[in-house]
């Protein structure tokens, strides 16, 4: 099961992804930087302020790209920080049902 990081919800992670998307569009970010042209996307995750941020098809400088393909942006956008939780907020519980060490502990473990 996956929580959804801006409510309540715990579901199936396709569940949860589909979720977002339809109740919390409002938190992935697209735009075109006005001087560059470039497209940008942009998620922050809501547990610790950690940003995902890329260019969205970078030889592609039309605006209505980022119309057409918003719902896929955003998608994007949220597999990223579904990933970054899983990885980065995993608890100690989680990592010990995985068969796992928690995240800290694996980056403080001294070399045998």
């Amino acid at each position: 099961m996956t929580e959804c990081p801006f409510c309540d919800v715990d579901a199936p992670r396709g569940e949860v992804h589909a979720h977002m998307l339809a109740a919390h569009a409002d938190r992935a970010e697209a735009w075109q930087d006005p001087r560059t042209g470039r497209m940008r996307h942009r998620i922050e995750c809501p547990l610790c302020g950690e940003a995902y941020e890329r260019t969205v098809k970078p030889r592609v400088r039309d605006a209505r790209f980022l119309e057409e393909f918003a719902r896929e942006i955003r998608l994007v956008g949220f597999d990223q920080l579904l990933n970054h939780i899983a990885v980065e907020h995993a608890t100690s519980a989680e990592n010990a049902t995985a068969g796992g060490a928690p995240p800290q502990a694996a980056r403080t473990e001294e070399p045998r």
